[in-house]
């Protein structure tokens, strides 16, 4: 039997804080490695950070070949749950397909705010329609550019074609849940992101229920916005806000519920 690990640096992070959680979730065949920059830098703020591997992710490219996008969405409310059961709230802040999963799990749960960064909503690429039939012949597309000694190398330097077919299928049971959406949301885009079309930054905004709702867009980005040369502005966005749609506590009241889960 072959050896079962993660890619290095492909690990789950959590930092433990205080009782406002942030729930961090990664793209598209990466892994949390792409957001733990950001998770540092909430945990350094006090808060508490969980960023979980969404199933199928940060071991083989083949493994995706079997996935569905069930399994990725249960990953994302285990990680809803584990921080229900340690915070009284709970920020979801994705990355690409971790924003779609986000706005899914803010269609179906009753969080407290949301961010999402890059996300698609609406791919138009026709040749998503036939990806299962070309996954037959064709299983993995190459990544253009794709160097294993780049910084951030924890994930796959293929696209598997299954996997493909499968987020269409998500976008697909997405859209039509984002009027459900009502915690307030930060939806976040870079101009210079050549991979995601603006239009779904503009979709995702409009077509959301949420009363509070905030457009940002960074300028000089790509893709990757947590890691790119915009990060500390990112940060600071990110930051003010959960700062904004949270609850300050006082030591007395965390304190207290902390008595009162020992007692129980």
């Amino acid at each position: 039997m072959s050896a079962l690990a993660f890619i290095p640096q492909a690990e789950p992070f959590f930092f433990r804080g205080r009782d406002v959680g942030c729930l961090l979730v990664h793209g598209f065949t990466a892994s949390p490695q792409e957001m733990l920059s950001l998770g540092q830098h909430l945990a350094a703020q006090g808060y508490t950070v969980y960023g979980p591997r969404l199933a199928h992710h940060g071991t083989t490219a083949e493994d995706m070949t079997r996935t569905h996008w069930q399994d990725w969405y249960y990953t994302v409310l285990d990680g809803y749950h584990l921080l229900r059961q340690q915070c009284q709230e709970v920020v979801v802040i994705g990355l690409s397909m971790g924003g779609s999963l986000s706005l899914l799990l803010a269609a179906e749960q009753p969080i407290t705010a949301l961010v999402t960064m890059e996300a698609p909503i609406d791919l138009t690429d026709w040749r998503m329609n036939y990806a299962r039939t070309i996954a037959r012949v064709y299983p993995y597309i190459p990544k253009q550019g794709f160097d294993p000694a780049q910084k951030l190398n924890a994930r796959y330097a293929v696209q598997p074609v299954h996997a493909i077919a499968e987020l269409r299928d998500m976008l697909v049971e997405l859209r039509p849940r984002l009027p459900k959406i009502t915690a307030p949301a930060l939806i976040i885009h870079s101009l210079a992101d050549e991979m995601i079309p603006l239009t779904n930054f503009d979709t995702i905004y409009r077509e959301i229920g949420a009363t509070h709702k905030e457009k940002f867009l960074l300028q000089h980005s790509g893709h990757l916005v947590t890691e790119d040369v915009e990060q500390a502005l990112l940060f600071k966005k990110v930051t003010e806000f959960v700062q904004q749609r949270t609850r300050p506590r006082s030591f007395f009241s965390r304190w207290v519920k902390r008595i009162s889960s020992v007692q129980s």
